[in-house]
């Protein structure tokens, strides 16, 4: 009698994808070769961080950058740049070169220090570990704010003519910087600046995010020591700005971040320091914005990234009522309208930078804290 036929063997079935793992708190991992603050940090395509320019604990440009390497949690020196810079801003491009343009003097929350700034940008190649000259901008600016478009230019909009803070005559030795409201954008198949739409509002110490829909848009700030309730938003395909709706109430040096469809915004400061804990949200559609739940105390200079989960962290940032540097760090899910505190950062600090990474964890680089500019590098970690 004939055997019966062996069964199929079947494929096995696919791993079941793992959650994403939302971080509880962070560790130390590595130091800077220099404490600098206001420093820009990208993360370039093979997942190392370039750090570069930034501000010294006496105020004084950086020209000097740095590479960190998540692998192995250390720093080795980079090329410097040709000169230094702080209220700058640095992009990834789609060829893998960072564009780090225009900055000037001044402390993200304290009196300015000085003048000088720049309207040249500079193209950083990791392959090559170089710096080049490429297209300067029509103007000098600083206190900008510059975001990647879908196609791959690069937005550069606002800012300040000398300085990055807006702060009142009346202080001694204050020079007080003008509002920008001119905007241009970068092409990278050409090289060059081109002017586009004009800001209604020229603003400084805002924001600029990248909506769903490919949409810019860019909240608060503020003009003349004037805090700002105006929202813009810009359409790459027209070049043009168009109004959007008003924030709830004043918002500059805030943090902000899209998580899933909508835009999330907290903290920052009313002018002449009123610091928010305050949270709004702004949906796909850019409609209207709807007040969330505060966070859990005023923070000035606080840092919001997006994580894998579709959860923001909420980083840090100044308590400029009680002049404290905050470790503190936070979860926003934007779903439940929920902060959660996971543990701390070692050491508090403000004008710091976060940095997701490849695997889904963040570091936090530089900053200052109540001693002055911070070296120490910190990873989260999950359970």
């Amino acid at each position: 009698m004939a055997s019966p036929p062996a069964a199929a063997e079947e494929d096995p079935a696919p791993p079941a994808a793992e959650a994403p793992v939302d971080p509880v708190g962070f560790r130390a991992a590595g130091a800077l070769r220099e404490a600098r603050a206001l420093a820009t940090a990208t993360r370039l395509a093979d997942g190392r961080v370039l750090v570069a320019g930034g501000e010294r604990d006496d105020y004084g440009m950086l020209a000097t950058a740095e590479i960190y390497d998540p692998e192995t949690e250390t720093v080795t020196p980079a090329a410097p740049m040709p000169e230094p810079r702080v209220h700058h801003t640095a992009t990834l491009l789609a060829t893998g070169e960072v564009l780090v343009v225009g900055g000037g003097q001044g402390s993200e929350i304290s009196i300015p220090t000085g003048d000088g700034v720049l309207a040249s940008a500079i193209l950083y190649d990791p392959k090559t570990n170089a710096w080049r000259a490429t297209g300067a901008m029509k103007g000098p600016r600083a206190g900008h704010q510059a975001v990647a478009l879908v196609d791959g230019r690069v937005l550069v909009a606002g800012g300040g003519d000398r300085v990055g803070y807006p702060c009142s005559s009346g202080h001694r030795g204050c020079m007080v910087a003008s509002s920008i409201g001119s905007a241009e954008i970068y092409d990278p198949a050409t090289a060059t600046f081109s002017p586009t739409g004009t800001l209604a509002q020229p603003r400084l110490a805002f924001r600029l995010d990248v909506l769903p829909d490919g949409r810019v848009v860019a909240t608060g700030g503020a003009a003349e020591n004037r805090g700002l309730t105006s929202v813009e938003l810009f359409d790459p395909a027209t070049g043009a700005w168009s109004k959007g709706p008003e924030l709830v109430g004043q918002r500059l040096y805030h943090a902000s971040a899209v998580l899933g469809a909508e835009l999330v915004v907290v903290g920052g400061k009313i002018a002449n320091v009123a610091p928010l804990t305050t949270t709004d949200l702004l949906g796909a559609d850019a409609a209207a914005w709807r007040r969330g739940k505060s966070v859990n105390e005023p923070r000035t200079g606080a840092k919001l990234v997006p994580l894998p989960s579709g959860r923001g962290l909420l980083v840090a940032g100044n308590n400029q009522m009680t002049h404290e540097a905050l470790a503190d760090a936070r979860l926003y899910d934007a779903a439940r309208d929920a902060w959660t505190p996971i543990t701390p950062l070692a050491r508090g600090r403000y004008s710091h930078v976060v940095v997701p990474l490849l695997d889904g964890t963040v570091v936090v680089v530089g900053g200052r804290d109540d001693m002055g500019a911070v070296a120490a590098v910190e990873r989260s970690h999950g359970p």
